[in-house]
């Protein structure tokens, strides 16, 4: 095992008692072999972006980042403009270069610079779309219609014939063992070096709920909504900082029935917010930058998938889904912004018959499984990643489990009851 002190001390961060991870130290000495082919399946929270970060300082020589989303390379851009070891840029899908200046804002540089100006740079961040020329619109490049459409990750599998040799490295948080071998093929890879962490949150209470029966629709995500809302306005103080995964449909009635009952309040003043696709990117910055505060002000959002990428807060304590996302690998993914800082949170996740029916598009056996389980969910969960469940204890692992603990705490309280 190398070590890997020189580099982080390089890197900058302001972190000097950083302490790398066992999967993380396993995936840095593939890089530093030279292994050509590796895939990492991490769960949310291990720590991916650090290893991409240390790979150029211990190779000495150029990564190349391929992310789904603008607002993670622009993070990751912003939180490394002070390192005096890396060079970063983003090189969008109009053939300019961006990054970060002495605001935190990201400035789009002339698209007629010098070329060694980006050969200077020793970590790029790219969609694929920037590399491979396809029909796909800049539009496309914040959706939450799902990952299948993004046909420009298709010619990924094409790097090899461009640079011969060089090592490649596909990251994850959420891969299945059904998915593996499809991904691995997606990628181009023959034989890769796998490295994989169990996706296990102990900290997150697992929860799935039957919606209440309706005949509408709108009303059966107005159930869900409604009392949360409620709760905010009753008790903002203490409500548990939460996000809500719904359809883009239907967070406009949401967001319109708190703005009704917190009377119009201004960004400036409101503890509910909106992220999703298409939003203005100043407001969707100025919820996600007050997110990040330990005690945020705003303590309900209403999110689409969008968010369960390269967001990061340590201030969430609960996730609710108004309706199953589409398979699990998604859930585990969005899930994963609860208790990034280690303390007890909540995932929720309501269903009804009509969200997991076999016909509806591009739903996967392993969620709808998930939805029907009727033993201990978090084990469920775990199978379809080729790990088993910790000895968590029931009262803190899932709704299933928690009647039938029957650890001393439990009884005790049976007890007393």
């Amino acid at each position: 095992m190398a070590d890997y002190e020189i580099p982080l001390r390089r890197l900058g961060l302001g972190h000097p008692n950083i302490l790398l991870k066992p999967k993380q130290i396993e995936v840095l000495d593939e890089i530093r072999k030279g292994t050509l082919e590796t895939i990492a399946i991490l769960p949310t929270g291990y720590g991916k972006s650090l290893i991409y970060q240390l790979a150029p300082l211990i190779l000495d020589g150029t990564v190349i980042v391929f992310s789904p989303l603008s607002v993670i390379q622009e993070e990751q851009v912003k939180q490394l403009k002070n390192s005096e070891a890396l060079k970063c840029c983003i090189l969008n899908t109009r053939g300019r270069l961006l990054t970060a200046g002495n605001e935190e804002n990201i400035q789009d540089l002339k698209c007629d610079i010098d070329t060694s100006d980006i050969s200077n740079c020793n970590l790029i961040f790219a969609h694929p779309e920037a590399f491979f020329c396809t029909s796909e619109g800049n539009d496309l490049l914040d959706s939450s219609r799902g990952k299948s459409f993004r046909k420009a990750f298709q010619h990924l599998k094409e790097l090899p014939g461009f640079f011969p040799g060089v090592p490649r490295l596909g990251l994850s948080a959420t891969v299945t063992k059904q998915e593996e071998k499809a991904v691995t093929s997606s990628l181009g890879m023959k034989n890769p070096k796998v490295i994989k962490e169990s996706p296990d949150r102990e900290n997150i209470f697992l929860e799935i709920k039957l919606k209440e029966a309706s005949l509408d629709i709108y009303e059966s995500y107005e159930n869900i909504y409604r009392p949360l809302c409620d709760s905010l306005f009753e008790n903002r103080e203490t409500f548990p900082v939460t996000l809500l995964f719904m359809p883009l449909q239907y967070i406009g009635n949401a967001a319109a029935y708190c703005k009704h009952i917190f009377k119009k309040p201004t960004l400036e003043t409101s503890v509910y917010g909106v992220l999703c696709s298409g939003q203005d990117d100043s407001v969707k910055n100025y919820i996600i930058k007050e997110l990040a505060c330990v005690n945020p002000r705003i303590k309900l959002v209403f999110c689409t998938s969008v968010v369960g990428m390269g967001f990061n807060s340590q201030s969430i304590m609960r996730v609710i889904h108004a309706r199953p996302p589409r398979s699990l690998s998604d859930y585990v993914q969005e899930i994963g912004r609860a208790g990034r800082s280690g303390i007890a949170a909540n995932a929720v996740l309501y269903y009804s018959n009509r969200d997991i029916a076999a016909n509806v598009v591009d739903i996967k056996p392993d969620i709808i499984g998930f939805c029907r389980e009727k033993g201990c969910i978090r084990e469920y969960l775990l199978q379809q990643y080729g790990f088993e469940k910790t000895d968590v204890k029931g009262h803190i692992c899932c709704n299933n489990c928690k009647p039938i603990c029957s650890c001393i705490e439990c009884e005790m309280l049976r007890i007393e009851l």
